[in-house]
């Protein structure tokens, strides 16, 4: 996929647009869609300033690429990015910590976001606030991540997570200036 060919999409904290052009930009939900307009390799997913708020369960983010979501490739990745550097802020809900699952999801890249996680009021040990399994080629550049009073300081753990456990592992992932 050629620069020329690659198409720029806007989200918006209130966002309900179809066409999420600048002008009419669509909802959260669209990074998640597995139907048109949905994140595609080559394409850039620009989040409007504002706070993104997850449903009241699970992660802000469940991006499963094995059924229907799609990867990015070497030469073309998925880039979602803040309009203007760490002007959009993705929350989880306080009864989950994690801002974003990714599983099976191969070259994305995250750059100029602010991931922050929840109280934890449930003390939901494992908790992270970014969790990749099986996903590899990942990059998380100029972000910030961070958790609001945890409630247990034992069951805060970590911002980001692998699958290191599973056999399966998530590998060649760049975290860098974050």
């Amino acid at each position: 996929i050629s620069a020329a060919e690659a198409a720029t999409y806007y989200i918006s904290p209130t966002g309900s647009g179809t066409d999420c052009t600048s002008g009419n930009p669509c909802s959260i939900s669209r990074l998640e869609a597995t139907s048109e307009p949905r994140p595609s390799p080559g394409e850039t997913w620009i989040l409007k300033d504002g706070t993104y708020n997850a449903p009241t369960t699970g992660p802000l983010f469940d991006l499963n690429c094995n059924t229907g979501h799609q990867s990015g490739t070497a030469l073309a990745p998925i880039v979602v990015r803040s309009e203007n550097e760490r002007g959009a802020t993705l929350k989880s809900h306080p009864n989950s910590n994690n801002v974003l699952w990714m599983e099976g999801c191969n070259y994305w890249h995250w750059e100029g976001i602010v991931f922050r996680g929840s109280t934890n009021e449930v003390n939901v040990p494992g908790s992270t606030v970014i969790y990749l399994v099986s996903s590899s080629n990942n990059v998380f550049r100029r972000n910030i991540l961070f958790e609001i009073n945890c409630a247990n300081k034992d069951s805060c753990d970590t911002f980001f997570g692998w699958d290191r456990d599973t056999g399966v592992g998530s590998d060649n992932n760049l975290i860098e200036e974050n």
